[in-house]
């Protein structure tokens, strides 16, 4: 087995506990308070106690329980977090056999674990680039504007390069950010603060830089966020949901300044009704249709137009499975939720979902010869062009027939799932060519240039 060097771990910001809270007895109204007699804690009570941070180990297995196990899962473990018991069994083939089994089933007992309920919780840092701070205090909203909310992320990597890139063929995983939570735009990102304990703030820093700690605690919602493969490796994203935002006056939390208000947007608000929303809309209720359309060809390095591959294309009323056949007989199947579609768009943006658009259009494509023409649909930014696409049709009639559909079935999923819908959509009913030129879509003449 090819050597490789040891595991490293980068974690952008951790998280630090807090205290558990304490309940009191009520003094009774015709006697004199008294301190109360220490209790046992309850089980209750032990439940209180503030989430803890997200372990690299705990982030491996949300991302394959929402990803997908990797086919060599039980050599990136056994490399990630069993270090020396993986290198002893792979030096010894009579204990090689017996450490797979109990890794495999290791791995399979935590991934069916995986809990969606529990909440976790970040701290940010006031020394650490990207530190959080407070901006300059509004008179009329009688608030600070808070700035660079922490993030959370790691590095799984089995080499990583002199300048600290996340590079290989591992897993560089966001565990959570602030565009990633599908209800940022239900928090004010402002801290509300009276005048005068404003002024109080202000004046203790005496000019100087503004730095608060973020505590944030959240959760992982049953979603994937945006995922590919790239030249660093694998590159994932978790999806979340925000509970709270408290800021403190350092990572201490000692000094606690206020939180920042989450308004009710009349949808889901819980962690289980986002989970369920997230649930509902990726469960297929409908077959809209199939399609026939070119998987790949024969000679995929030159695209020959007299050797495509036909596969067969699935719609369903929450996104669309694609069979995949391959020039070597395999096939790489490809399942697109409406779901994944509108996380890519809002990554692509930044999180911004006032300026995020997808927009869904077709293009007939003209390869340079009268034999090679086909006609695609391109759903952008998850397919930024007509060469990226995977939706490529041999004739006209069938690619717009899945337009047709396609438009219908994804506005309709965007009218029932808006708390998920967190783009525009919009819908180019003209043609696009290779040129790059829109055109009215015509079927007699549908590569016909005019100006």
């Amino acid at each position: 087995m090819k050597k490789q060097s040891l595991v490293v771990l980068m974690l952008l910001f951790v998280a630090v506990g807090g205290s558990a809270s304490q309940s009191t007895k009520k003094p009774s109204s015709t006697s004199r308070p008294s301190t109360p007699a220490a209790t046992k804690p309850t089980s209750h009570a032990k439940q209180q106690r503030p989430p803890s941070s997200m372990s690299k180990e705990e982030a491996f297995f949300y991302y394959c329980a929402l990803f997908g196990s990797p086919s060599d899962v039980a050599e990136r473990y056994g490399k990630y977090f069993d270090a020396t018991n993986y290198a002893t069994a792979m030096a010894d083939e009579f204990q090689r056999t017996q450490y797979w089994e109990r890794l495999n089933a290791k791995i399979a007992k935590k991934i069916g674990a995986v809990n969606f309920d529990k909440k976790f919780m970040l701290v940010g840092s006031t020394a650490h680039e990207g530190y959080t701070s407070l901006g300059e205090y509004s008179f009329d909203t009688h608030s600070f504007p808070v700035y660079n909310i922490p993030t959370i992320g790691f590095c799984l990597d089995a080499g990583r390069t002199f300048f600290g890139n996340c590079t290989g063929t591992v897993l560089h995983l966001d565990v959570f950010k602030r565009e990633n939570a599908l209800n940022q735009d239900q928090v004010t990102w402002s801290l509300p603060m009276s005048e005068q304990k404003a002024k109080a703030f202000v004046t203790s820093r005496a000019g100087a830089q503004r730095r608060v700690a973020a505590r944030i605690v959240y959760s992982v919602l049953p979603m994937k966020g945006a995922a590919g493969d790239n030249t660093f490796g694998r590159a994932a994203t978790l999806r979340s949901v925000i509970h709270s935002v408290e800021i403190f006056e350092d990572e201490t939390l000692t000094t606690k300044l206020g939180s920042l208000p989450i308004r009710s947007s009349g949808g889901p608000a819980t962690a289980a009704e986002w989970q369920k929303v997230a649930e509902d809309a990726k469960a297929a209720t409908e077959v809209i249709g199939t399609y026939r359309y070119i998987s790949s060809y024969k000679d995929n390095s030159y695209r020959r137009p007299d050797a495509p591959i036909s596969g067969s294309l699935t719609m369903t009323n929450v996104g669309l499975s694609l069979s995949g056949e391959q020039p070597d007989g395999a096939a790489k199947p490809l399942t697109l939720a409406f779901t994944d579609l509108y996380a890519s768009t809002l990554e692509h943006y930044g999180g911004k979902s006032a300026n995020a658009v997808m927009r869904l259009l077709r293009a007939n494509y003209d390869g340079g010869s009268k034999d090679f023409k086909d006609f695609r649909v391109l759903l952008a930014p998850y397919w930024r062009d007509e060469h990226r696409t995977r939706l490529v049709f041999p004739d006209l009639a069938e690619r717009d027939r899945f337009f047709r559909d396609l438009t219908r079935t994804l506005q309709s999923w965007s009218d029932k799932n808006a708390a998920l819908a967190t783009a525009k959509l919009e819908i180019e009913e003209r043609c696009l060519l290779v040129s790059g030129y829109l055109i009215p879509c015509s079927e007699s003449d549908p590569f016909k240039f005019s100006r």
